[in-house]
């Protein structure tokens, strides 16, 4: 896979506010450094990094327009929070207007909203990478930042906790897909535990 990177980023500085464009460079950065970190394909993250928030500025009726566009199936959470939708939605503009055909690419860009269960190494690359990048400021950040270049399953769980509590204190709908793919982290870090316990 080969993308002119910065004929991306032309692009997105037209599509994307000043807001934005500034945040998605600041994922890009952190991605880079997380995938040098934990070994991940680095054209596949900085892409999906670069990508990640391509629909994020479409007004709600353009997000609900596109998905029945793209034959995107919109629950009640979705059609009650379109914005929800920016991630599905980008990844689908991705492969449709800009040509990205890497599944590994599509599905980090599609879960880096709500998450999913078995989240891969670039999903969770670019999870996390959304939640700490340089511009973020607020109570936990820097703890999710230091575990980062740590423990990539731990900051992706501060990040999933972060996220739950941010939507819980503003009495915002949760989207059951965040609560599965915690359970499912979860799951997955408690039998590791288990493992290392009984000497496995």
């Amino acid at each position: 896979m080969y993308f002119d990177q910065d004929t991306i980023r032309v692009q997105l500085r037209a599509r994307q506010s000043s807001t934005t464009f500034a945040h998605t460079l600041g994922v890009v950065a952190a991605a880079e450094l997380l995938a040098q970190r934990y070994g991940a394909d680095s054209e596949q993250v900085r892409v999906a990094a670069l990508l990640h928030d391509l629909a994020r500025d479409l007004e709600t009726s353009e997000l609900l327009k596109k998905a029945g566009e793209y034959g995107i199936l919109v629950d009640e959470i979705e059609a009650r929070e379109p914005l929800i939708l920016h991630a599905r939605v980008g990844a689908a503009m991705a492969r449709h207007q800009l040509g990205v055909e890497d599944a590994v690419v599509l599905q980090a860009i599609e879960r880096h909203t709500t998450g999913a269960p078995g989240m891969s190494l670039v999903d969770s690359i670019i999870y996390v990478a959304d939640y700490i990048e340089p511009g973020r400021d607020f109570p936990g950040v820097d703890e999710a930042r230091r575990a980062a270049g740590q423990d990539l399953d731990r900051a992706l769980l501060l990040a999933m906790n972060g996220t739950l509590d941010h939507l819980i204190r503003g009495n915002r709908i949760i989207h059951p897909r965040t609560v599965e793919a915690r359970n499912a982290l979860l799951q997955r870090l408690l039998a590791l535990k288990d493992n290392r316990w009984s000497g496995q």
